[in-house]
């Protein structure tokens, strides 16, 4: 009988789902094949996301809202001055510093497919383009420039991950500062022991005396497309070399390195097991003590 009564109440108690969210977003526009939410980035009072329109690549946009009384609110559609079809404006969002940086991979400049990016500025609720950073010659980068961009205080590393940098598409990565307002090139990076597809600059971290790059794809002692990071100091005013990490060995195709974390002490390394089932991913925990990184853990799923 009390098996029968369970039954019974199962039966008839109402199952609800549970809300693992607070707000969706929708663009008000929105058209099939536009890739809203492509590109995500938020502040305490902005929410910025990207609409690459693969349908219509001219009308590619970043949707801004504003956060107020609890409740995002649409605020306005970003734009560049000169729309290009094809440039995938917005593959890129990073607000910081009341600015924001916007990526565009394929954008053209002479007719050769280099990429650019955007810095914009709001004034009276409207964000006006200050600055289109292009990458420097010789511009062989295959339209990624801006494949992935970071700020800290007044410094912008921008990358170019498929650029020729000695090898074919070994990658390079870009410094600037911003200077009477404007990006300045400061320098550039780009591996000592460059290879083919090697895609430095898959990610990086900056400090005051710190910058480190990923290179995921990077062929190492730990195997093929192992990957790597490269670290290097600021010593006075310039920025040296010190050290290259890798995985551990037997690593074949675990590109560490895809992603980067950091906070005062610690640095976070990803890998991901996308490329290589038989190994899953892992995240390479480093202490981070004067240039040299110390290994405290490895974290595997």
């Amino acid at each position: 009988m009390r098996f029968s009564i369970l039954i019974l109440f199962l039966l008839f108690t109402p199952i609800f789902s549970q809300q693992l969210y607070e707000k969706q977003i929708y663009p008000f526009d929105g058209i099939k094949n536009d890739y809203f939410g492509f590109a995500l980035s938020i502040s305490d009072s902005f929410l910025f996301t990207s609409s690459i329109r693969y349908e219509n690549t001219i009308d590619a946009a970043v949707y801004s809202y504003k956060y107020e009384n609890n409740d995002y609110k649409f605020l306005n559609k970003i734009r560049p001055t000169i729309p290009e079809a094809g440039a995938l404006f917005s593959t890129r969002i990073l607000y910081q510093d009341n600015q924001l940086l916007v990526g565009a991979q394929n954008k053209k400049l002479n007719g050769l497919t280099v990429g650019a990016l955007y810095v914009f500025e709001l004034e009276d609720s409207v964000w006006i383009e200050k600055q289109v950073i292009y990458p420097p010659e010789p511009r062989t980068f295959g339209g990624l420039f801006s494949n992935v961009i970071v700020k800290y205080k007044n410094y912008l590393l921008v990358s170019a991950y498929r650029a020729d940098a000695g090898e074919e598409d070994a990658g390079k990565v870009f410094l600037y500062e911003y200077i009477n307002d404007n990006f300045e090139l400061l320098r550039e990076f780009v591996p000592h022991d460059p290879k083919e597809f090697q895609f430095f600059g898959t990610s990086l971290l900056m400090d005051d005396n710190l910058i480190v790059i990923g290179s995921q794809n990077d062929s190492t002692e730990s195997g093929e497309g192992s990957g790597s990071i490269y670290v290097y100091e600021k010593t006075n005013v310039a920025w040296t070399f010190k050290s290259k990490y890798i995985p551990n060995q037997n690593s074949e195709l675990l590109a560490y390195g895809c992603d980067l974390a950091m906070n005062d002490e610690y640095i976070i390394v990803g890998t991901t097991d996308n490329f290589n089932y038989n190994k899953p991913g892992q995240a390479y925990i480093y202490k981070y003590t004067g240039p040299k990184l110390e290994l405290v853990q490895i974290i595997t799923t």
